[in-house]
């Protein structure tokens, strides 16, 4: 069942949400340069880093051990780190090298949590975060940085989710002060980044490359989404075949009430999609305020370009 609340004035900010002016709220991106921080590198707590073994002990271990230690950098050198979900903690910084690849493994990622408003009204996939490659909740002062690969190809991109399967790349719940930046992600799963009711996060040149939704930002606030490259596109034999959003805003139920979509802005990216480029809805029970989208090139629309479904 697909909800909205409050439809004539979702409608009226709906119309008049492109012309808006907004004054976003960026993280300092001065805080804990990666130059100077506390360098914990993955392979001296056991990572093999050889495209088979399970990594994720060792590299939770090094998260846990930054963390523990006031926070620095988690460092992955160049090579292949198959593994189940990282757990992701504040004060520390996730550093992929050139040639470095964190890639998820089936069988072996953390279970969908409980949720209590999961309640079969809408898609289950906004309400759990940790069945991911990479996860964090209620954190604070977090980076992904590249130029390193996430590789998702072992995500699954349905609903059902098997225990041990992942569903998404990256998932965010209720962070603040967030980086993702000179990233490339292959293959996402469901979600190759999922945020919900986060605020000042900033993305900014990451190259996504996968099958279903790119990038979703539900009920999250001061956002700079800028110089990216969004495929999401599903290709048979080369053809586009199908796919899902590129980037798309909402308001689910998954945090138990209706929080607006505010101040976010889209600059300087290439998209494409087998569905809808950028997409406000569906499943969406709050407003959106002041969301700007500036030089936006489209490659692909499956269906239309900009999207506003109230259904």
């Amino acid at each position: 069942m697909k909800i909205i609340n409050n439809l004539s004035s979702f409608l009226i900010l709906a119309c008049s949400l492109f012309f808006l002016n907004c004054t976003l709220i960026s993280p300092d991106n001065n805080k804990n340069k990666t130059d100077t921080d506390k360098l914990f590198y993955v392979s001296d707590f056991g990572t093999k880093a050889d495209g088979q073994s399970n990594d994720a002990a060792a590299i939770n271990a090094a998260i846990t051990a930054c963390s523990d230690s006031g926070g620095g950098v988690v460092r992955f050198s160049k090579g292949i780190y198959a593994t189940g979900s990282i757990h992701l903690k504040s004060n520390v910084t996730i550093k992929l090298d050139s040639g470095a690849i964190v890639k998820a493994l089936t069988g072996v990622m953390d279970h969908w949590e409980p949720n209590e408003h999961d309640q079969g009204l809408m898609d289950a996939a906004y309400y759990h975060w940790e069945a991911s490659l990479i996860w964090g909740k209620n954190l604070e002062n977090i980076k992904i940085l590249g130029p390193g690969t996430l590789d998702g190809s072992a995500l699954t991109r349905s609903s059902d989710v098997p225990k041990g399967t992942g569903d998404k790349g990256i998932a965010l719940k209720l962070c603040k002060d967030i980086e993702i930046r000179d990233l490339n992600i292959v293959q996402g799963g469901h979600y190759a980044i999922l945020a919900t009711g986060c605020s000042d996060l900033t993305v900014n040149n990451v190259n996504i490359n996968t099958s279903r939704d790119g990038i979703n930002l539900s009920q999250c606030s001061n956002v700079i989404i800028s110089d990216c490259y969004i495929d999401a596109v599903r290709y048979e034999n080369g053809v586009p075949a199908g796919g899902d959003d590129a980037i798309k805003l909402g308001s689910d139920l998954s945090l138990g009430e209706a929080l607006p979509s505010t101040n976010i802005r889209v600059v300087n990216c290439t998209l494409a999609s087998g569905c809808n480029p950028l997409q406000f809805g569906t499943e969406t029970i709050g407003t959106f305020q002041n969301i700007r989208f500036e030089n936006i090139r489209i490659k692909n629309a499956g269906k239309a370009g900009i999207s506003i479904d109230i259904q």
